[in-house]
């Protein structure tokens, strides 16, 4: 009996990126493929591909002025024990790579009662998007490239309409051009927590940009922009979310999942807020203050919208997975650990072959100090509607002043983990669930969490005022 043959995901082709990954299969199970990725024909003496060691990066050359296409000839055998070899297979990728100071766009949304909408690529395929409204415009993130003009495409699409460019965080491949509006007097907004970072990528942002916090908006007329601030991928990571439309454009806070160069929301850097326990916590916070008004989903990277709460339940769910189970559910990588900054695991939930959904993590430090699955007691959001707890919920901080004009409160309290259980006043809820209380001056409620293995158990106090 003969070996199957090979195959690659994606299939051979010609790409217009600065750079793909191949993964190689085989359909008889455990088969080891032998490839080479200059022509020549593979042996058992050429590289076997491990899949856990990432998989195969295919990357083009770039220049300053002009587009280049890189071939890279593919060729595998595949083997196993007791079996005839594959045939072999060949599989031809051109990658081209736009010149490192063009920019294309395409219209996402003109001519409706909406602002209208483009989507802006820079030679990288970093994604950058400008709402074009009646009254004032907004430009979400800058790109990659330091040496193009991207100034005069924005006043180009803008159409004499003043307008703001907003940075969503502090990254190289999303505040190249920030400098260049700051000197022609565009008003630029980051969150300043995400100043510190830029130069350890040899980046410093211009004196004049302004500091941007969690409920800032845009409103540009015909469209109204909400900021949140979800701290993970960075300190001062930021999303903006039309409030019409419920587009929500994340850029890499909630991470991306292109299939060419797949993509992972990256939280491995060295900064506190990159952990999986506290990642969680943001985005259950992020989800119940946008209470499932999210349509679309536009990051920093993919090529196409998500489904935004297809996505996010995937995503959600694969770091709530290691959050109650441990790093024992981790997987592989799928980009290499060089690659992907030292990371050599992800949190991952579905599959990036079949499930344009799927959602996965790059992890650094796992847990923050002291954080054990089974001992966690930790409420990761109390929710109120018709009120406001003071101070601003933190998981660490457990007495609050609940504070209510109306006669009654609407409570959701949400534990980080799914194997906790919560008691309100001694009576057992369920996480994310709403609760409608009746307002009292002066009482206070209780909501207690027992740890997943029932040996501790954490108290949070609300005193109605």
């Amino acid at each position: 009996m003969k070996t199957a043959n090979p195959t690659c995901f994606p299939r051979e082709g010609t790409y217009w990126f600065s750079g793909i990954h191949v993964d190689l299969q085989c359909g008889t199970p455990e088969a080891e493929i032998h490839y080479t990725v200059n022509g020549d024909v593979p042996t058992l003496e050429s590289p076997v591909y491990q899949r856990e060691l990432g998989l195969i990066p295919l990357e083009s050359e770039s220049k300053l002025y002009e587009s280049v296409t890189t071939r890279t000839v593919i060729r595998a055998i595949a083997v196993s024990e007791g079996m005839e070899a594959s045939d072999p297979e060949t599989f031809t990728f051109d990658i081209t790579c736009d010149a490192r100071t063009k920019y294309r766009y395409h219209v996402l949304r003109q001519g409706e009662a909406l602002a209208d909408l483009y989507c802006i690529q820079d030679f990288d395929t970093d994604k950058m998007f400008l709402f074009v409204g009646t009254e004032r415009a907004l430009l979400i993130d800058t790109g990659y490239d330091p040496d193009g003009d991207m100034k005069s495409l924005v006043d180009t699409l803008c159409r004499g309409i003043p307008y703001d460019v907003l940075i969503s965080h502090g990254h190289p491949d999303h505040v190249q051009q920030a400098n260049n509006f700051i000197r022609a007097g565009i008003p630029v907004y980051m969150n300043a927590k995400d100043e510190a970072l830029l130069p350890l990528f040899n980046y410093t942002i211009l004196d004049g940009y302004h500091d941007i916090q969690d409920g800032a908006v845009f409103d540009l007329g015909n469209s109204v922009i909400d900021l949140y601030h979800v701290p993970g991928h960075t300190p001062g990571s930021m999303i903006a979310v039309e409030r019409q439309s419920g587009f929500c454009f994340s850029s890499d806070a909630l991470g991306s999942n292109r299939l060419e160069k797949p993509d992972t929301g990256w939280i491995q850097f060295d900064t506190p807020c990159c952990t999986l326990d506290r990642v969680l916590a943001q985005i259950q916070k992020f989800r119940w203050r946008t209470q499932g008004r999210l349509t679309k989903l536009f990051s920093g990277h993919n090529t196409y919208a998500l489904e935004a709460e297809l996505y996010l339940d995937n995503l959600e769910a694969a770091i709530q997975d290691v959050v109650d189970h441990g790093e024992s559910v981790l997987k592989p990588t799928l980009r290499s650990t060089e690659e992907c900054m030292g990371s050599s695991q992800i949190a991952v939930r579905s599959n990036y072959v079949y499930d344009p959904d799927w959602a996965a993590v790059n992890v650094g430090t796992v847990f923050s100090d002291g954080f054990i699955p089974k001992k966690n007691t930790d409420l990761n959001w109390i929710g109120v509607k018709n009120g406001s707890l003071s101070p601003a919920f933190d998981r660490q901080t457990t007495e609050y002043t609940l504070e209510c004009s109306m006669p009654s409160v609407i409570l959701t309290a949400i534990a980080s983990s799914t194997q906790s259980t919560i008691y309100l006043n001694g009576k057992q809820i369920t996480s994310k669930q709403d609760i409608l209380l009746d307002f009292v001056h002066g009482e206070t409620l209780t909501i207690e969490v027992a740890s997943p293995d029932n040996t501790l158990r954490k108290r949070y106090i609300l005193t109605m005022k």
